[in-house]
């Protein structure tokens, strides 16, 4: 368990420190002895690090004393002569997998005392007769990685043999091999004296059972990839022969390869001291549930020492019912490239947690993958999963988070809170589509660099220098945030032509002037816009002000007249106002007047009489009317 706390780890800082190299490893060039190949002077005294892979080489070149890796993987190579090899004492890498070699000869490898890592992986080699002599390894004195699996069989099945035990027995220094299982009982008693041996990775092969026998000459083996597309029995007590098992991973077995059952393998392996589990491309003939799955190794691993699970590249598009809470000791999960489009779980202890790869883009918009309130999460990993909007909380109840990883997703904003994480060191967004960052999630970035030393990575995102981003853009020259290999963002500006942000300032300085005269411009044509609006409203009201008065005083008119009529006790001027013609004039003075005032004691209003000179005559009516109880109007 110990060992597994320090490689999740030794994993949290690999993630953290590892992404600044991403950008600053050095440029290959091409060799000056194979200009097909490309070379990188690595180490201080310049050993070099040959790339040579899918060049169509036939031959293997003459490379020079300070080759200290060389890759000729994927090329058309049939033999190996060892002249090529013989001086180069500083070789500790050579690849030569994927080529056409079907032999060597015993001085092939003379002279590579310092090799620690060989690959033969997948050529049409022949372990029977003289083509490769047993003793071929023989001067490989410090060898610890031998891959020899995946061997291309001839037409002849008859003729498809594995490599020998004797051939092994010269590689005192080996800690790990690669090959095919082609006989019933793979490793012979020479696997016995190779006591560094821990780690064994299966090839090819067409029925094989792991039984309580079956590594019974490999004592200290820690480390079994089973990466093989066979039919494998797991034989019922098999945990006896990998007492000191840390690791198993299962490549393309598929359920319908692991007789005995799912179950059965998960729950014996309760009896070792497993610590790291694995699962790639196992559940892939239809749409799986990943429940049931997890359940099984939930419920038999709960107690176990299990500290590390992975199951990825495998068909869980389906619905998922409940997802029971992990083992107690599992700090690591590794869910990706499942087809997930659904996920929550229990997270209590887990401390690294990567679900990258999946359709989970729709769940988290309004949902979170954590059901506990409160977790140990350190590592997050949620990229590419079709992401354009996220939970406002999705980062809630995680105050230990150090890393997030949402590059390669559709993020248009940075929309999520991250204010209860702030020892958060590391935030991936690259490779989205955010235009800037808006004032309050500048806020936020800003008072976790209060407290962490924040790096963010927006490599790769349509960024947009204008007016309206101005104050993102100053705020990335004066932020304490890291902005992780700034000089390569780019950014789009107002006449859509892109500008990398090397020169940063000047591109402020430009669009500040762009934006001050855009500004007066702005204002300039506000300010003539009223202008000209109040003008012209003054011509209107000039033009026509006779009619307008005439309506206020309509209107006036009106509300006097409503008032006058339901008020009782007014005082006003005159019992009637009397409008008449001048064809009336003779009747109103003689008849009028001298029958209503004279007569019957009513005072009238005649605008011949009553009207003040000066005024306007439309005042002159509108006031007689309003100080009149009555109005009456004549027009014979």
């Amino acid at each position: 368990m110990r060992k597994t706390m320090l490689l999740v780890t030794a994993t949290l800082v690999f993630l953290t420190y590892n992404l600044d190299n991403i950008y600053a490893r050095k440029t290959p060039v091409p060799c000056y002895f194979q200009v097909k190949c490309l070379c990188i002077h690595e180490t201080i005294n310049s050993d070099l690090i040959i790339d040579c892979s899918r060049k169509n080489l036939s031959n293997v070149p003459d490379f020079p004393r300070n080759s200290y890796s060389i890759d000729l993987q994927h090329n058309g190579i049939q033999f190996i002569n060892g002249e090529k090899f013989r001086n180069l004492t500083h070789l500790t890498m050579l690849d030569l997998s994927f080529n056409a070699i079907a032999g060597f000869n015993r001085s092939s490898f003379e002279g590579m005392k310092k090799l620690v890592v060989l690959k033969l992986n997948n050529n049409p080699l022949r372990f029977k007769g003289t083509s490769i002599p047993v003793d071929t390894f023989k001067p490989l004195s410090g060898l610890k990685h031998l891959g020899i699996k995946n061997i291309i069989p001839p037409i002849d099945r008859s003729k498809y043999y594995n490599i020998p035990d004797e051939s092994l027995s010269d590689l005192k220094m080996l800690e790990t091999v690669e090959v095919d299982i082609l006989k019933a009982d793979p490793f012979g008693q020479v696997y016995k004296s190779l006591i560094y041996l821990h780690t064994i990775n299966m090839g090819k092969c067409s029925f094989y059972e792991i039984a309580v026998t079956t590594f019974r000459f490999v004592p200290y083996l820690k480390n079994l990839d089973i990466d093989i597309s066979c039919t494998i029995r797991f034989l019922r007590n098999f945990h006896y022969g990998l007492s000191r098992l840390k690791s198993l991973s299962l490549h393309k077995l598929g359920t319908k390869y692991m007789i005995g059952g799912f179950s059965l393998i998960v729950c014996e392996l309760m009896q070792t001291p497993i610590e790291i589990l694995s699962f790639r491309n196992s559940f892939t003939e239809k749409t799986e549930d990943l429940s049931p799955i997890w359940n099984t190794i939930r419920h038999c691993l709960y107690n176990s020492r299990i500290g590390m699970i992975r199951i990825t590249e495998n068909n869980f598009a389906g619905n998922i019912s409940k997802l029971e809470e992990p083992p107690y000791s599992l700090r690591f999960l590794n869910l990706s490239n499942n087809k997930l489009e659904r996920f929550a779980m229990k997270l209590n202890r887990i401390r690294i947690l990567i679900l990258s790869d999946n359709f989970l883009g729709g769940f988290l918009h309004s949902n979170k993958y954590m059901i506990t309130n409160k977790s140990m999460l350190e590592h997050v990993d949620l990229s590419r999963n079709i992401i354009y909007k996220l939970n406002v909380g999705l980062f809630h109840g995680q105050p230990n988070l150090k890393q997030i990883i949402l590059g390669r997703n559709g993020l248009r904003e940075v929309a999520f809170d991250l204010s209860q994480s702030p020892n958060l060191r590391f935030l991936d967004l690259s490779n989205n589509l955010i235009t800037s960052l808006n004032e309050r999630t500048m806020a936020m970035f800003e008072n976790i660099a209060k407290i962490s030393n924040l790096t963010i990575d927006m490599y790769n995102n349509p960024l947009s220098c204008n007016c309206g981003t101005l104050p993102f853009l100053i705020w990335m020259t004066k932020t304490r945030v890291r902005l992780l290999h700034i000089r390569h963002y780019r950014c789009v500006l107002d006449d859509g032509s892109e500008v990398t942000l090397n020169a940063l300032k000047e591109i402020i300085y430009k669009q500040q002037k762009d934006c001050v005269s855009y500004s007066d411009i702005l204002i300039g044509s506000t300010i003539s816009l009223f202008i000209v609006i109040v003008l012209l409203l003054s011509a209107l009201v000039y033009k026509y002000r006779w009619k307008l008065r005439y309506m206020f005083y309509l209107a006036k008119s009106k509300h006097y007249s409503y008032k006058a009529s339901n008020e009782d006790g007014i005082d006003y001027s005159y019992h009637s106002f009397i409008s008449y013609s001048d064809n009336d004039r003779s009747f109103v003075i003689k008849d009028c007047i001298t029958n209503l005032e004279n007569d019957g004691e009513f005072k009238l209003c005649v605008h011949q009489r009553d009207f003040l000179p000066g005024q306007d005559i439309t005042v002159n009516i509108t006031n007689a009317i309003h100080e009149s109880k009555k109005n009456h109007l004549y027009n014979y």
